[in-house]
């Protein structure tokens, strides 16, 4: 079996129909085509670093989060991106909202109401703290059962 049967029928067309100058002419073209498509694969890994080992890609570095997200399907790529908007988008809400001072201020509520429920608490027949027969309206409050008036 000859060279020429190995070809595929599209190579043996252009061989037929074409002279050498016109072949050389494409393999040239070709090459260079395949040498810009080299430069760009190389250029959408520049930056990326293997993992050591299977990490959540959250724990990942930027150069290793590139690494994942380099080989990821298509699906799984825009499945990430919907993640990232809807996590910057929630970012942002929380930002404008200030949700981060608000929560340390209720910590610190939650701490003060912890310290009055450690001054009140004691199983004496009265409250140490307020001198009230116990239970204390203060831990009454703090349990909910009661409710001070307005």
């Amino acid at each position: 079996m000859s060279r020429y049967d190995d070809m595929s029928e599209q190579a043996r067309f252009y061989l037929n129909n074409n002279d050498e100058i016109e072949l050389a002419e494409m393999v040239a073209s070709s090459d260079a085509r395949i040498g810009q498509l080299k430069n760009e694969l190389a250029a959408l890994h520049e930056g990326e670093e293997e993992p050591p080992a299977w990490r959540h890609p959250a724990a990942s570095t930027p150069a290793q989060w590139l690494w994942h997200w380099n080989r990821a399907t298509p699906a799984e790529r825009l499945e990430r991106a919907a993640l990232i908007i809807d996590a910057g988008q929630r970012a942002g809400i929380c930002f404008q909202m200030a949700h981060e001072s608000t929560i340390q201020r209720l910590r610190a509520e939650v701490g003060g109401a912890r310290r009055l429920r450690d001054l009140h608490s004691c199983d004496h027949a009265v409250c140490s703290a307020c001198l009230l027969p116990w239970p204390c309206p203060t831990i009454e409050m703090l349990d909910g059962r009661e409710t001070p008036d307005a």
